[in-house]
């Protein structure tokens, strides 16, 4: 938060905005470049700010009361206590900023200063609230990750009341899951004509991915803890690297047709060019990994990604160029 020369608070203003968190990149970077096959027929060499982002991805400023309405009914009320005083937690702050606005646009309404004033400040909060959210999770998720890529995923299932690493990171997968631009559109594509019921898709699927994470890695948490779902690390010695993509976190069995249906769960999360997580419902699953396995991962990573695709090095890339 800032403050201009009037005195006045304003949200810094981050234009760039990721669906694919840098940091969670670093272990496939080389030489400060990472290896980038986008739309399937180019491989490039870029730097990660440069990749898996939009200019205000995460925007709201099109959202109004109205929608706040639509999306609590639709993803809030019917969900019981406690978990959906959490899900409140996401859209009762953006209702209290939309009320401040309007309270303020009339107070300046005679003051043409002032009202630009005011349409700059929420123009600005609004591109970029949630950015600053996303950059909240990943920041809190990243103990766990960090935990993760070293090999240790025993807080998963450790029961310590003064620790929330295990909360904190499945969250922030679910997160992962959830907003990215591949989600957005399959999301707003299945729609089709409903979609209109929101002023701005985009702006209102925006506010809803911190609802369906919450859910979603609640559930997710609650398996893990119950022994239905079991966590496993599985790692790649073989001679091709794990690759990644723009949708980095993946339900193996999902269908992404248009009014398909998924009934199966089974989580894939690359953690760098050696090591990546499987959630799943198999108990004892074979954690040695194969060269065709390593393939058979990468392959699944490269036909749910969007646009793009990533590793340390181009070799492992090649084979997914389409004449």
């Amino acid at each position: 938060i800032l403050c201009n020369s009037a005195g006045v608070l304003k949200m810094e203003n981050k234009p760039n905005q990721h669906y694919v968190w840098q940091k969670y990149l670093e272990p496939w970077i080389q030489d400060g470049k990472i290896a980038c096959l986008r739309n399937k027929n180019k491989i490039i060499q870029t730097n990660p700010r440069n990749i898996a982002s939009e200019r205000y991805f995460y925007k709201i400023n099109n959202l109004t009361q109205n929608d706040c309405n639509l999306i609590r009914r639709i993803f809030i009320d019917y969900i019981p206590e406690p978990i959906r005083s959490l899900l409140e937690g996401w859209v009762r702050p953006v209702e209290e900023f939309l009320e401040l606005y309007n309270f303020a646009e009339a107070f300046y309404n005679y003051s043409d200063e002032g009202k630009e004033l005011i349409e700059d400040f929420k123009d600005r909060q609004l591109k970029n609230l949630l950015e600053n959210l996303h950059m909240n999770i990943e920041n809190n998720g990243m103990p766990g990750l960090c935990r993760m890529q070293s090999g240790d995923l025993a807080f998963l299932f450790e029961c310590d009341d003064e620790s929330d690493e295990d909360v904190d990171f499945i969250l922030y997968l679910s997160f992962q899951y959830f907003r990215t631009k591949k989600i957005k559109q399959s999301v707003k594509e299945s729609l089709g004509e409903h979609a209109s019921v929101f002023t701005d898709f985009d702006d209102a699927f925006n506010l809803i991915v911190p609802i369906l994470s919450t859910v979603f890695g609640n559930s997710v948490l609650n398996h893990i803890k119950c022994n239905e779902f079991y966590c496993y690390l599985i790692n790649n010695n073989t001679d091709i690297s794990f690759i990644t993509g723009d949708q980095p976190v993946i339900n193996i069995h999902a269908n992404f047709e248009k009014n398909g249906e998924t009934s199966e769960l089974e989580l894939y999360y690359p953690l760098s060019p050696a090591l990546s997580l499987l959630i799943t419902k198999e108990k004892n699953y074979n954690i040695e990994c194969s060269r065709e396995k390593v393939k058979e991962y990468n392959d699944i990573i490269e036909r749910q990604s969007f646009t793009m695709i990533f590793a340390y090095d181009e070799s492992d890339l090649l084979q997914y160029i389409q004449d």
